[in-house]
């Protein structure tokens, strides 16, 4: 069975057992990375990237302060690692799937901007409830794109942990994915390419069924790639990642 390699990009936060389970189910090799990794330790044999949740993209990456009342999080080692990160996927054609943090970074790269906390901007407040990860706390609805493919036409509830959301969008970058009150949900390249969903599909896995299609997508679309790779060049990979079970990775909370 071929499995795609795919960078795993965390913070010393994460709940990092749950993306891992998610990658592995849907069929990847995961290779977590933390922050303060050197650039030229990148990982380069590898097919896909998913950059995970966690704190704040800085605002100066898309030139402002932090605005007054807005919560100041950041972590400006892993801001610099996922910078080069993307770059290095963007310059090899990876596919990129983003998760909450991942999909505003994402968008900042491109040149898009950030709401430094969505409830100060006139939508509803349901996008940082006090419950827990799972909590389903609001529905969406992909409009257009790949994540249509994905979630289909009809709403569907998702589970929501920002205080920061999607502002202008980045060049090359449409949303797609939107909820009740227009916040943008999710974010794709017209190729699909790169996805960013603002959601946490990783730990909703077992509680709906457009979770899961979420990690199949990017890591079916990693495979394919792979396999277009190695028949072009027509020579085999020397050795495979080992494919971790899943319930034996724990190295995060």
């Amino acid at each position: 069975m071929v499995r795609p390699a795919i960078i795993l990009s965390v913070g010393y936060a994460n709940h990092i057992p749950l993306y891992v389970d998610a990658i592995v189910k849907a069929g990847g090799t995961p290779i977590i990375v933390y922050p303060g990794l050197p650039k030229s330790k990148i990982p380069s044999q590898v097919d896909g990237v998913i950059l995970a949740g966690g704190d704040s993209v800085h605002p100066s990456r898309y030139g402002e302060d932090f605005k007054r009342n807005a919560p100041v999080t950041m972590d400006l080692d892993r801001d610099d690692l996922e910078w080069a990160i993307v770059d290095f996927a963007v310059k090899l054609h990876l596919p990129i799937l983003g998760i909450c943090r991942g999909c505003q970074l994402l968008n900042v790269y491109f040149g898009g901007s950030l709401h430094q906390q969505v409830s100060h901007e006139g939508y509803s407040n349901v996008h940082r409830p006090q419950k827990e990860k799972d909590h389903l706390a609001h529905a969406v609805i992909a409009r257009s794109g790949h994540m249509l493919s994905i979630l289909g036409s009809k709403p569907v509830f998702v589970n929501s942990i920002h205080d920061q959301g999607i502002h202008t969008v980045g060049r090359g970058l449409k949303p797609t994915v939107f909820a009740e009150d227009s916040l943008c949900e999710g974010i794709e390249s017209v190729d699909g390419d790169i996805l960013g969903v603002q959601w946490h599909p990783e730990a909703i896995l077992e509680k709906q069924s457009h979770a899961p299609s979420v990690f199949r997508y990017i890591v079916e679309l990693a495979k394919s790639k792979m396999i277009q790779r190695s028949t072009i060049s027509n020579v085999l990979p020397s050795c495979s990642p080992l494919v971790p079970k899943s319930s034996a990775i724990r190295t995060g909370p």
